[in-house]
């Protein structure tokens, strides 16, 4: 079971109606964004859901308002802010969250996994999905640590 905690400053969210509508300024301020442009331009990208818009007339002209409903920006809120540091999930993580835990990039561990000149433990779930044992990825970390330029294991010292 995966336990989620929202930041103080976002829960404000949970507390307004689910009927609410909001804007893509209101968007990027939730999400601290730069400027309502940056989630337009996530919107093109398929990287962030796309709004709904409601047609009104303004003397003689339409206009569309776009906005966005609370439950997809909840949604994205949880995406955004709950990180290792909020969420449980039993211990895995994927590769992104690995590679944040062990400071590496992404492509690194790519590589490390058909290279194998690392040797950082990873599990293979199917064919294209890959976790990692964050038990695991702490005690590689443990083994890899060194002091001084020698390793742990020559030295015989514990930090």
């Amino acid at each position: 079971m995966t336990t989620v905690k929202i930041p103080a400053n976002k829960k404000w969210l949970w507390e307004i109606s689910p009927n609410a509508r909001l804007s893509a300024k209101d968007v990027a301020d939730l999400l601290e964004y730069e400027s309502p442009g940056q989630i337009y331009y996530l919107v093109s990208r398929n990287k962030f859901p796309k709004p709904m818009s409601s047609p009104f007339t303004s003397g003689q002209i339409m206009i569309r308002r776009k906005y966005w409903s609370v439950d997809d920006i909840k949604r994205e809120v949880i995406k955004r802010f709950a990180t290792d540091d909020f969420v449980d999930k039993n211990g895995t993580l994927n590769t992104k969250e690995a590679a944040r835990l062990l400071g590496l990039s992404t492509g690194t561990l790519y590589n490390d996994r058909r290279s194998g000149h690392f040797g950082i433990p990873y599990v293979r779930v199917g064919y294209r999905t890959v976790i990692y044992q964050k038990k695991d990825l702490l005690e590689w970390i443990d083994k890899h640590k060194k002091i001084g330029g020698k390793s742990i294991k020559e030295t015989g010292e514990r930090l």
